[in-house]
């Protein structure tokens, strides 16, 4: 059994040193919590550790350490977010560089609460690598004067640079005021590389597949995207590409009954982007309704391929 610990871990793992699996409850808000230590270096391990933030409070949980460098590893963390509170919830490090690399961590944000989850870090860069994550967003505020996003969720981190990799991530939005999914980062430049991630909405939501900018020499994965409940606005890769070094990825996006009205703005055919509509039981292309860039599966569910101009093919869809 995990043993429980009130309050957070400090110092450093160096060389061989492994972290416990400890279970840690936060007894006051507004610092960081960091499942095994401040620093880890070298090759240390950090342990398998539970994180529980309080309720109301402001919770910055770090499952592993503040900063990961060299060949260091995390562990497969659970963050929990408490209700009633601001959660930033951080998988492995705030900072990740060298070689080190990300566990495959559990995120959960809280209920009527602003939660923002990363994967594994808030910066990754170096050679750094997440892990095969997953964040469950939880419940946003919708109360004055929270006008801004309330979920926001992140696979991997906030930034990725130089030769930094994602890993394959699966992000559940929450129900929210306004719910962002980033499959991997907000920003991607460098050389650095998506993975290949699930996002799948909940309430209204802008999804992400990879990013919200791609620059330098940066490639997407090839990631999917499930409509949830209301409008849902989607990228399979990035809202903004800059760079013609930049690589996109096969990206699939799935509908089904009660979708409503959604908007994929990115759709490529040369990329072999491909819409899933085997929740309607559709088995050609004859059983849709395509009238110019929108796509009727029935009279209260769309989607439209904004600023696609193209002709769609069978080739274009996955049927029952």
């Amino acid at each position: 059994m995990p043993k429980l610990v009130p309050t957070t871990q400090t110092g450093s793992l160096t060389d061989h040193q492994h972290g416990t699996d400890d279970t840690l409850v936060v007894a006051v808000g507004g610092q960081p919590f960091y499942g095994d230590a401040l620093s880890m270096f070298d090759t240390a391990r950090g342990g398998d550790d539970v994180l529980i933030g309080a309720d109301p409070l402001f919770n910055i949980l770090d499952g592993d350490a503040g900063q990961m460098h060299d060949h260091s590893r995390g562990g497969s963390d659970h963050l929990i977010g408490a209700d009633n509170s601001f959660n930033f919830l951080i998988g492995d490090a705030f900072a990740m560089d060298g070689a080190s690399r990300g566990g495959d961590d559990t995120l959960t944000g809280g209920l009527n609460s602003l939660n923002e989850l990363f994967g594994d870090a808030y910066s990754l860069s170096g050679n750094a690598h997440g892990g095969n994550d997953t964040l469950t967003g939880g419940t946003g505020i919708f109360t004055p004067p929270f006008s801004d996003p309330t979920i926001l969720e992140y696979g991997d981190a906030f930034a990725m640079h130089d030769h930094a990799r994602g890993g394959d991530d699966t992000l559940v939005g929450g129900f929210g005021q306004a719910v962002y999914l980033y499959g991997d980062a907000r920003t991607l430049d460098g050389d650095s590389r998506g993975g290949n991630d699930t996002l799948i909405a909940d309430s209204g939501s802008y999804l992400y597949g990879d990013a919200f900018s791609l620059s330098g020499s940066a490639r997407g994965g090839d990631d999917i995207l499930v409509s949830g409940r209301f409008t849902d606005n989607m990228w399979g890769d990035a809202q903004v590409i800059d760079g013609s070094a930049v690589s996109t990825g096969a990206d699939t996006y799935v509908f089904g009954p009660g979708s409503g009205t959604d908007y994929i703005h990115d759709f490529r055919q040369g990329d072999h982007d491909r819409i899933d509509v085997r929740a309607y039981d559709f088995h050609d292309i004859s059983d849709l309704t395509i009238v110019g860039n929108a796509i009727e599966f029935d009279a209260f569910n769309r989607v439209v391929l904004v600023g696609f101009d193209g002709t769609l093919h069978a080739s274009d869809f996955i049927f029952a």
